[in-house]
């Protein structure tokens, strides 16, 4: 099909080409469901899962009603089971997508020797050609290529990102065995530390640069054959005036619509191989026209994210909350202020809503980490604390400080929540069962933040006696991929989570400036993660009266420099989610 019609049809072609990538991604979901849920007795899902595949190795050519009663419980119980089919309507998907999507599709053939392209943007008359996109419109396809690549290309590339992937797991954990290695008095040993760490830092920024342009060489016969002057900057922008009367509005104290003005917003649908890799470093992707850079799977489960039934939910919210009031939510969730501020908050255009008032947080769960006396939970309250009067509730949650927490509660947790913060050791997916976590319905949750993938002593050695009772493939599942894929099969809108592993105070840090880009400023996730990737250095002039308490961060403009830490944070899902 993109052989034959891709220049003549290019509409036709990607929208075909879209569908190969959502049957792919089906098969891969089905077998990341199959390998979370591999027991009968992790959960009723795990049961009902281990008898369809036994009936699907068992029937002839005509599907039996035992069958059929077995996929029907299947829908009714499990989200994750509703989404491995593939959508009859899944060629008007594009028509239902916000329009101000650009997305950029990446596939390899199935036996990997061929790499398939596609570009959507909007659809523009001829009158608006070169000019910003401000007229509505619907995405469509404008360009399909493809190129002829070597497999084991790909693989070694793969393998240089793991490798880089394990040294980052280890460089935080050498500065703590030089320590206790070397009996020098200390302020010879942090002087030892401090230059043992920028070496290190030093090292992997060169590997990480390294792999970036092995991942430029690889991808560049593709990407050349795509015109992408639609990501740059205009030479004149109209909507300045817009602009000016949006910072007007911001200084009588609404900054509503900021986050949905400047720049564009890039959204890539790439393979299981690809997503290794970390794309959003691409050249193309580094222009200052840009405010989101996200990621995803495929086209269908973008779409199904988006939870179509926007129009009531604002009405279905506040049916729930008065519901609510008597449930087990309680603490103060019910606040008529809360309310006022809710329906004060007017939306951007393009932009879906996050209720601050389901919001959950977990930290450290098993009470690992001690920072300078001071415990985690205690760090993460005060950082709370500091946005009380963007939510004037306390977040409820499972914090280590507290004592242990059943799994129950952290499942009771994340179905109540409209969005949850995690901020702890070793990977997310190893404090909860894959089986269990995959029969969890996570539809009402639109957004997880992921602050793990960071380790200490007490982490590393809980963590192996785990792993030696997994199977290969239930380690697996605690890559970042395979984390995002369990919990879109859930239904999350969006995650946000770490590609490799980092040091505490970075993903402390990383937590701090994106919940107050999220709730003070205002920006929608994609952005967020933007933001934090570029640095204060990149914010638009837009931002200055809004973000003049981080100046101090970017004060002197320069150049980026690619660097491990920068573009660690990634977006899976939806770019365009605004807490309110």
């Amino acid at each position: 099909m993109s052989e034959c019609h891709g220049h003549s049809d290019p509409a036709a072609s990607g929208q075909y080409l879209a569908l190969f990538q959502s049957c792919c991604t089906v098969a891969t979901m089905n077998e990341v469901l199959g390998s979370a849920c591999a027991g009968t007795s992790g959960s009723q899902l795990s049961a009902l899962l281990s008898l369809h595949r036994k009936l699907l190795l068992t029937q002839e050519e005509r599907p039996s009603s035992m069958l059929k009663g077995a996929e029907d419980s299947l829908s009714e119980l499990s989200k994750a089971f509703s989404q491995l089919t593939i959508h009859p309507s899944h060629l008007s998907i594009l028509a239902e997508l916000p329009p101000n999507l650009n997305i950029l599709l990446l596939q390899h053939s199935e036996d990997g020797s061929e790499l398939y392209g596609a570009f959507y943007d909007m659809t523009k008359s001829p009158n608006q050609k070169g000019k910003n996109k401000q007229v509505a419109g619907t995405l469509t396809c404008s360009r399909v290529a493809k190129v002829s690549v070597c497999p084991q290309a790909l693989l070694a590339l793969r393998d240089r990102t793991r490798a880089f992937g394990l040294e980052t797991r280890h460089a935080p954990i050498k500065p703590t065995c030089w320590r206790g290695a070397e009996g020098t008095p200390e302020a010879s040993r942090e002087c030892h530390d401090a230059a043992r760490k920028t070496a290190t830092e030093g090292m992997l920024g060169l590997h990480f640069r390294e792999i970036i342009q092995d991942m430029e060489d690889y991808l560049k016969p593709l990407l050349a054959q795509f015109d992408f002057s639609c990501l740059r900057p205009q030479a004149a922008t109209p909507p300045a005036s817009e602009m000016t009367k949006t910072k007007d509005k911001d200084e009588k104290g609404s900054s509503a619509k900021l986050a949905a003005e400047p720049g564009e917003c890039v959204v890539l649908l790439a393979d299981r191989g690809l997503l290794e890799l970390p794309l959003e470093a691409l050249s193309i992707l580094q222009g200052e026209g840009l405010s989101s850079v996200s990621r995803d799977f495929s086209l269908q489960l973008l779409h199904s994210r988006l939870n179509i039934e926007e129009p009531d939910k604002v009405e279905s919210d506040n049916k729930k909350e008065t519901k609510g009031g008597k449930g087990n939510k309680g603490k103060g969730d019910q606040s008529p202020a809360i309310k006022v501020m809710r329906v004060n908050r007017d939306l951007p255009a393009n932009t879906f809503p996050v209720d601050i008032r389901h919001m959950k947080c977990i930290v450290d769960p098993h009470n690992e980490v001690n920072i300078e006396g001071t415990s985690l939970s205690t760090r993460v309250k005060e950082i709370l604390e500091s946005h009380s009067q963007h939510c004037s509730h306390l977040w409820e949650g499972c914090v280590g400080s507290r004592g242990p927490h059943s799994l129950s509660e952290m499942e009771r947790l994340l179905c109540s929540c409209s969005a949850f913060v995690y901020l702890g050791m070793e990977s997310f997916v190893a404090n909860i069962p894959p089986a269990k976590l995959a029969a969890i319905d996570l539809s009402e949750c639109r957004l997880a933040l992921l602050f793990d993938r960071t380790q200490n002593s007490a982490s590393v050695l809980r963590q192996r006696n785990l792993d030696m009772l997994k199977s290969a493939a239930q380690v697996e599942l605690e890559k970042p991929p395979e984390t995002a894929l369990l919990l879109s099969l859930g239904g999350v809108g969006c995650i946000v989570l770490n590609q490799w592993h980092s040091t505490l105070p970075q993903n402390t840090r990383s937590m701090t400036k994106v919940l107050d880009c999220l709730l003070r400023v205002r920006l929608t996730s994609g952005q967020t993660v933007h933001v934090l990737r570029r640095g204060d250095s990149e914010v638009t002039a837009s931002y200055e009266k809004v973000l003049r308490e981080d100046s101090k961060e970017g004060r002197a403009p320069h150049k980026r420099t690619l660097t491990p830490a920068a573009f660690n944070c990634v977006v899976y899902g939806l770019p365009n989610l605004i807490v309110t």
